[in-house]
């Protein structure tokens, strides 16, 4: 017969992690139980990094920067007060500065650049 202090003490235990096998399949694929897919909100396409401690496996979701990247490209465009098109054109600029800077000016005159208006090319020294 358990006491009221057994059942408090059991209430404040931390939930046991109880492991689950999978299998290895045909090139490789492993599937995650759905419970943990829907855990931890993993779908189709996620990327998952795999870290082998000696043997042992773990698993990590990988999480995009991207998203965040883009958010903060955004916020610096609108604070410094760049259109779409300056922020773009002075990319394009800094590129070729920096392609100049690495391979010298005969590599990026050879180069074909296309216009963006008519969409044939020409020498980037002429754009």
């Amino acid at each position: 017969m358990s006491t009221i202090r057994d059942r408090a003490t059991a209430r404040k235990r931390p939930k046991r992690r109880v492991g689950t096998a999978v299998q290895v399949r045909d090139r490789g694929v492993v599937t995650l139980p759905k419970p943990l897919r829907e855990r931890y909100g993993l779908g189709v396409g996620d990327v998952l990094d795999v870290l082998d401690l000696d043997g042992v496996f773990v698993l990590s979701p990988r999480a995009s920067v991207v998203p965040e990247l883009a958010a903060e490209i955004e916020r610096l465009r609108l604070e410094a007060g760049y259109t779409t098109e300056e922020l773009l054109e002075s990319l394009r600029g800094e590129r070729e500065r920096y392609v100049r800077e690495r391979y010298g000016d005969d590599f990026v005159d050879g180069l074909s650049v296309p216009d963006s208006d008519t969409g044939s090319t020409s020498s980037s020294s002429e754009a």
